[in-house]
């Protein structure tokens, strides 16, 4: 079942408006006002069944029907909606706290046993990534970018969080948090009460230290940042495309809430207007918005809705049109970052730092050099080549296995005298480059939080050089930026 905190204590304002048969019973919950949703549908063919009957020719004359509740239930100091199965879709979509689920998970998450995150790179392409390792591991593992990476999920085990049907043995409760928090709950009244009570404490408690840092990157919630912000997307959704010469920093995402699932239409409510599409992307968007002013144009943004029709569900999912949208914009020297919804800021504090990290780093003496890349000569070739004497060892190709990276990582291409690991690349391109410091970050991360990963590379160096490697060895990069030596 999953949980939702909702954003005022009125239960029926928080009921998506025009549902058909729905049955609404009032209840007393452990003394607490409560307000239980049943919706049954009527028995119809599934959604594959048309396709189905056109391949083969013969009738499909089985029918299904699906079933959601939800339960309201009113604390006085926070409100609830819990979901049975597709409930969800009962609620307004601006009833619900967004975020409510991760912000529950950062506080009662063990950070050993990580299962799942789920994170989006803050810029136009919003790629969804989902990172799962089932038996848990250490939350570094899962290679997220402080500064950069926006996590919209995480799952795994909590130890702090004592519910009632746990007894009170700790470690058992496993759950999932996004906008709704997904976990077991006690199912006698009283002990569900308690448990929302537990809840509710949990998520105004300080983060878990260890991942405190998720929360690093908070959107906008008002101000005249926010009004600044809407403005801007405002003009730039109005600007025609300029045709890649600078990059449209304009474009489109999947809601997360939508992230597999099985979307089989679409349909758009736009100001009085209902068109059905067969996708969402920035035509349609900058269609819809074209006869609208200006200084409307945010707000009718995010007024209009997207209906997605999910195969095995009988109410539609619900989004807003704008949080299909997604937008890079620099303002008076701010970066600012369009995604799901809501405005993000990455103030210039962040590449200041960097900066002075890299110059840092650049400055440090290195006790060994690398000999000249002769011309023609291939980036394997050049590494066994070096490792065959004036003390390097040559790691190229091989790869390391983990429980997080079961299909193994390459750590390095060599090992220096000073057991230093070197990424050596040729590098006409900036996509060499971009792969190269990739495959440092993996590596790095894998060998300081996964002891598998670091005893991966000591199994792979020379038996009288594993003693001497730190237990978090520095990283050199050996880049070759021009054809020739």
């Amino acid at each position: 079942m999953s949980i939702y905190r909702l954003n005022w204590p009125d239960l029926d304002a928080a009921i998506r408006p025009g549902l058909e048969s729905v049955q609404a019973h009032q209840l007393d919950l452990a003394g607490h006002r409560a307000l239980r949703l049943d919706r049954v549908s009527g028995d119809h063919p599934p959604d594959w069944a048309d396709t189905l009957n056109e391949m083969t020719g013969l009738p499909f004359d089985q029918a299904v029907r699906s079933a959601s509740a939800l339960l309201l239930v009113d604390l006085g100091d926070a409100s609830f909606a819990i979901s049975f199965g597709h409930g969800r879709h009962l609620l307004d979509r601006y009833a619900w706290e967004r975020d409510f689920g991760l912000r529950v998970a950062l506080r009662t998450l063990s950070p050993r046993r990580v299962a799942e995150v789920t994170r989006t790179a803050l810029d136009t392409g919003a790629r969804l990534d989902l990172t799962c390792v089932p038996a848990g591991a250490g939350v570094r593992e899962f290679g997220i970018e402080q500064h950069t990476d926006l996590v919209k999920h995480i799952g795994g085990h909590a130890d702090s969080l004592d519910l009632g049907w746990t007894g009170g043995r700790g470690g058992r409760v496993r759950l999932d948090g996004r906008d709704a928090l997904k976990i077991r709950l006690t199912p006698d009244p009283a002990g569900l009460v308690r448990d929302l009570r537990a809840i509710q404490a949990a998520a105004e408690s300080e983060p878990v230290p260890d991942l405190a840092f998720m929360e690093g990157i908070r959107p906008l919630t008002g101000g005249s940042r926010l009004r600044t912000a809407e403005d801007a997307l405002a003009a730039r959704i109005a600007a025609p495309p300029d045709g890649g010469r600078t990059g449209d920093p304009v474009g489109v995402s999947l809601p997360v809430e939508l992230l597999g699932a099985d979307v089989t239409g679409l349909t758009v409510l736009f100001q009085g207007r209902t068109e059905q599409v067969e996708s969402v992307d920035l035509l349609l968007i900058r269609r819809l918005l074209a006869p609208v002013r200006l200084d409307q144009r945010y707000a009718a943004l995010r007024e209009a809705t997207v209906l997605a029709t999910v195969d095995g569900q009988t109410v539609p999912a619900e989004t807003s049109l704008g949080q299909w949208l997604v937008a890079d914009l620099t303002i008076d020297g701010e970066r600012y970052v369009f995604q799901q919804g809501r405005f993000y800021v990455l103030t210039d504090s962040y590449r200041q730092a960097l900066r002075k990290e890299v110059e840092r780093l650049m400055a440090q003496p290195i006790g060994w050099t690398l000999p000249p890349w002769p011309v023609g000569m291939s980036e394997r070739d050049y590494n066994e080549k070096e490792a065959g004497g004036r003390g390097f060892v040559c790691l190229d190709r091989g790869l390391v296995t983990s429980r997080v990276h079961p299909q193994g990582i390459e750590v390095c291409d060599l090992v220096s005298p000073d057991n230093q690991l070197i990424c050596v690349k040729r590098a006409g391109r900036s996509a060499a480059l971009s792969h190269l410091f990739g495959q440092a970050i993996v590596a790095a991360e894998a060998i300081v939080q996964g002891d598998e990963t670091w005893s991966g590379l000591l199994d792979r160096l020379p038996e009288p050089r594993r003693a001497a490697m730190p237990r978090r060895p520095d990283f050199v990069f050996g880049i070759q930026l021009t054809k020739g030596s």
